[in-house]
């Protein structure tokens, strides 16, 4: 049954269900400007020398930081 989708109609409905999620994640700049800079920083640093543990990478380092500024 779901072959039968067109595969445009299939990538919209995905686009539909993504797009808050990406429009939230740069909500946080607002918030905290250094953090989310960082953690952009850190995740274009880390995808380009280890693409595997990018997302790790960020995680541990962010939450490095959050501990850090208490």
């Amino acid at each position: 049954m779901i072959r039968l989708i067109p595969p445009a109609i299939a990538a919209a409905l995905l686009a539909g269900i993504l797009l808050p999620f990406g429009v939230q994640a740069f909500g946080g700049v607002g918030v905290d400007p250094v953090l989310a800079g960082l953690l952009i920083l850190i995740y274009v640093v880390l995808k380009r020398f280890t693409a595997r543990y990018a997302v790790v990478g960020i995680l541990v380092l962010g939450l490095g930081f959050l501990l850090t500024q208490g």
